[in-house]
């Protein structure tokens, strides 16, 4: 037979025990509910980080832009360079050359 006490303790255990079997048959659900939320979350991290297309050609067309604006530059440069020497060129055989003629064909 079962004594008293046993019963009042079995009887004390059974809130408890329903919080935890409540517990266990609710934790599938929220495990999906968070999965999904999870989920929601990186495709919206993703979709902030990539960029539409209009956007990316622009940053590219910016970038060659850049690019051909510096080979410009440098283009310029070396001519100026090449210029200069060949007005110094000039010059020094202006200097040596003074008396000569220039042959013209017409």
């Amino acid at each position: 037979m079962v004594q008293p006490l046993h019963l009042q303790d079995n009887l004390s255990k059974i809130p408890l025990l329903q919080k935890l079997h409540e517990s266990a048959r609710i934790a599938p659900e929220l495990e999906k509910e968070q999965f999904a939320k999870q989920l929601q979350e990186q495709q919206a991290s993703k979709m902030e980080q990539t960029q539409d297309a209009n956007e990316s050609e622009r940053v590219h067309e910016r970038q060659e832009k850049k690019e051909e604006e510096r080979r410009r530059k440098k283009f310029i440069r070396k001519l100026s360079e090449d210029e200069l020497e060949e007005v110094k060129r000039d010059q020094e055989e202006e200097g040596a050359e003074s008396g000569k003629l220039v042959d013209i064909v017409i």
